[in-house]
């Protein structure tokens, strides 16, 4: 399976999101709706819910 990963756009955020599941905000993805609102997801190691387990 061939599964495209962007990085989380919020500064600060580790996270990395399947590009269908990202939150897009003017033109930026982001890996989760409070990153998109500027208030960060809280997970800082790249474990955000949105993200793809790996």
């Amino acid at each position: 399976m061939d599964v495209d990963l962007i990085r989380c756009e919020y500064q600060g955020c580790q996270c990395t999101v399947q590009v269908p599941k990202a939150v897009i905000r003017q033109g930026k993805a982001f890996c989760s709706e409070a990153c998109a609102d500027g208030h960060g997801c809280g997970c800082h190691r790249g474990w955000c819910p949105s993200a793809m387990l790996i």
